[in-house]
């Protein structure tokens, strides 16, 4: 029992590694500047799906850290930018 537990545990940890910092820069043709959404963490695959969009446009941002990740979202807000999701 305790193999199949090592082997559970052994793919969480590889999925968390794969997990980065996503924000979505959304362009929406009736806006003149774009807007952005605090993602938080996802796998690629997830923040690829993100992008599918069907009116305007979406670009996921990708961090490689949580601290970059608030950085940029205190940087989008201290120039005027909105960006929904975000919890300072």
């Amino acid at each position: 029992m305790s193999y199949i537990c090592g082997m559970i545990n052994a793919k969480k940890q590889k999925a968390m590694k794969g997990l980065k910092y996503y924000i979505a820069e959304r362009h929406n043709p009736q806006f003149d500047k774009p807007y952005y959404r605090a993602k938080g963490q996802m796998t690629k695959a997830d923040a690829r799906k993100a992008e599918d969009c069907l009116y305007g446009s979406v670009y996921m941002i990708e961090f490689p850290n949580e601290e970059a990740y608030r950085a940029q979202i205190k940087e989008l807000l201290s120039t005027g930018f909105r960006v929904n999701g975000a919890t300072n």
